[in-house]
């Protein structure tokens, strides 16, 4: 059986079966950048916690996830994954973006963009990423991701800036008040997922003309951080993944419009999309 596994800054999930059957299995998200090796172990151990021998054992893993691009932190990965499945036959890691390449466009050439709980975005010719997005993490980039757009939900509540209607919300989905935000935030071990859960409110009032500037600006500054992958192109196809994206696929579209390119593929998960690319092209993994 193959299991192909996609881990962000939120959620980790695993599709595990064959082209006939499968089966989906969900955990905390899993970021190298942020976790020690223990740590992502146990995350690990909760999605693999079934017995792998046997007819039902798992050959072939595809891992694919935040903070993979570089080979130090995707051999630590790799490492975990083998002391949790040590008889696999294949097993492969690499970042999000080239399973998020692989889902939507397949053997096309299209501009790929991330935006979740972080973003990313690429030029895929149909076999490999030929340039990407140069990405400086939450504190100083994920520009159009729910980490940005929370940062700039989080600073206009520091300046009371923002409708009264919408402060409760705030402080519920942080746990602390504004008098002590900065200290706690600063001292979170997951800034990027607290703050990132603050998207959510500008999704929730989108049509407020406050969160509508908010999206807008977050948007802008993806695309102009990104403009240089796609600027040389006269015609081009943008596909985009994450659970921002998808929230926002009408505020997406029209900005690729503005621009003057097609839009193509804009999914919330390409979990499905990602398990038929292995399972169509791998024989083995289907008896």
């Amino acid at each position: 059986m193959v299991a192909v596994i996609e881990a962000g800054g939120t959620k980790t999930e695993a599709r595990i079966g064959n082209r006939s059957r499968s089966e989906v299995r969900s955990g905390a998200g899993i970021n190298p950048y942020f976790q020690s090796d223990e740590e992502i172990l146990d995350r690990l151990k909760v999605i693999f916690t079934k017995e792998n021998s046997g007819p039902n054992a798992i050959t072939h893993a595809y891992y694919y996830g935040a903070g993979c691009s570089h080979p130090d932190q995707a051999a630590r990965v790799q490492s975990c994954i083998r002391t949790i499945l040590p008889d696999l036959l294949v097993l492969e890691v690499h970042s999000d973006l080239t399973g998020a390449a692989r889902a939507v466009c397949r053997n096309t050439t299209g501009f790929v963009g991330i935006l979740g709980t972080g973003s990313n975005a690429c030029i895929y010719d149909g076999k490999s990423i030929q340039s990407q997005m140069v990405s400086f993490g939450f504190w100083l980039g994920d520009e159009g991701s729910g980490g940005y757009l929370g940062k700039l939900i989080f600073k206009d509540w520091l300046r009371n800036k923002l409708p009264a209607a919408v402060e409760a919300t705030i402080e519920t989905l942080l746990h602390f008040p504004k008098e002590v935000a900065l200290e706690r935030i600063y001292a979170d071990p997951n800034p990027n997922k607290t703050i990132a859960s603050l998207a959510r409110v500008a999704i929730e009032n989108k049509n407020h003309p406050a969160f509508r500037q908010l999206i807008k600006k977050s948007l802008d500054d993806y695309f102009e951080e990104t403009r240089h992958l796609f600027e040389s192109f006269q015609n081009l196809t943008f596909h985009f993944v994450g659970s921002v994206a998808w929230h926002l696929s009408e505020e997406i579209t029209k900005q690729i419009t503005i621009r003057g390119y097609q839009t193509g593929k804009i999914v919330s998960n390409p979990s499905d999309l990602l398990f038929e690319y292995h399972t169509e092209n791998n024989y083995d993994v289907n008896r």
